[in-house]
């Protein structure tokens, strides 16, 4: 129908009892506490942080039934991790003000979460016989996709240390190197099958 294009694109819906489709409830709850503590009169500034995040993520099949706790991703049986999970992620920064406003260096570290897309999780069929994989189109790549429940979040370590060279007011010079490091990052595979 008319309904299913626009300029750019085009969708197919499939009926709930053919397959094709997957319902995810997904809850996030977070706080953040912090301390901002200047030393060496004021010309050292120390903030600190924590963020408690708990993510919880139910995948639904088809026929909106919650997924099993393993799951066929192409020839292998997979076991879906725990989707309830709480974080404790640390965050640090020093200031040193080391010419009263001309010169600061900053070195930074902090944790962050990357949490797969919902369509990265959906599509794998389940272990019981007759599970329809949810596969969806990507109309900009042109290519088919199928998620895998065996994803997990990524927990992603940050730093930096920045100097900064502030001549004038309204003028700033500022050299940074940063560092990074995922731990189980998300990445797309090919299936040629």
């Amino acid at each position: 129908s008319a309904s299913n294009f626009s300029t750019d694109q085009w969708f197919l819906n499939y009926p709930r009892n053919q397959g094709g489709a997957y319902f995810f409830d997904d809850e996030a709850a977070e706080g953040y506490v912090a301390l901002n503590y200047p030393l060496l009169q004021e010309r050292l500034i120390f903030y600190g942080g924590a963020r408690v995040a708990r993510f919880s993520r139910t995948l639904y099949d088809q026929f909106n039934q919650p997924t099993l706790d393993s799951a066929v991703v192409g020839s292998e049986v997979i076991r879906v991790p725990d989707r309830t999970k709480t974080y404790y992620l640390p965050s640090a920064m020093l200031k040193y003000d080391v010419d009263y406003g001309k010169y600061i260096v900053r070195a930074v570290y902090g944790q962050t979460i990357d949490r797969p897309q919902f369509r990265e999780q959906a599509g794998a069929s389940s272990v019981e016989p007759g599970g329809a994989a949810a596969v969806t189109y990507d109309f900009r790549s042109n290519e088919s996709l199928q998620g895998n429940p065996g994803l997990e979040n990524t927990l992603i370590h940050n730093a930096d240390i920045r100097f900064e060279h502030y001549p004038r007011p309204g003028e700033f010079f500022s050299f940074g190197v940063f560092y990074k490091h995922m731990d189980k990052p998300i990445q797309r595979i090919a299936n040629n099958a």
